[in-house]
């Protein structure tokens, strides 16, 4: 199993409308832990999991009118939809499929870059990620959801015994 692998193609849905030529990138939301330091009676210092980090994401758009970003319904404060698809090939040849989906996903920002002359104009969409899951060729890689209280690293839900 190869380990590098090389992105062939990317296309967005964002609120449900399709989009893949002015996409250039994004962050992705995967979570983060929160550690809190421990010792007690212990010489060697250790750290607890106590949380995860409220999840952030990017979308980077080139050459995108206000006309477009009206239409996906990209205003700051607008909780929207958004999915990821993402076609990767690795050194063997191996294709792997991913989707990306932030299911609740509000606006936070919409930033533009100064445009050069002979270039294209540039926004970044900054996203506060309420719930969002990744899945690699049908495999979950995470899946979090703040209102329905679910944590899951790839293991299964860590909160699944909590009531």
């Amino acid at each position: 199993m190869a380990g590098a692998q090389a992105k062939l193609g990317m296309r967005v849905l964002l609120n449900g409308i399709p989009s893949m030529l002015e996409f250039e990138d994004y962050t992705s939301a995967y979570p983060k832990k929160v550690m809190e330091g421990t010792r007690g009676g212990a010489f060697v210092a250790g750290e607890h999991w106590v949380g995860i980090e409220a999840m952030k994401g990017a979308l980077t758009l080139k050459g995108a009118t206000p006309a477009m970003l009206s239409q996906y319904g990209l205003t700051a404060g607008a909780l929207i939809p958004v999915t990821i698809f993402e076609t990767f090939r690795d050194e063997d040849g191996a294709v792997i499929q991913a989707q990306e989906i932030w299911q609740m996903a509000e606006i936070t920002a919409i930033e533009q870059s100064n445009t050069q002359m002979g270039q294209l104009r540039q926004h970044v969409i900054n996203f506060s990620i309420k719930s969002a899951r990744r899945l690699e060729n049908g495999k979950t890689v995470f899946h979090v959801d703040r209102n329905a209280n679910i944590v899951d690293l790839g293991l299964g839900n860590v909160l699944a015994a909590v009531v």
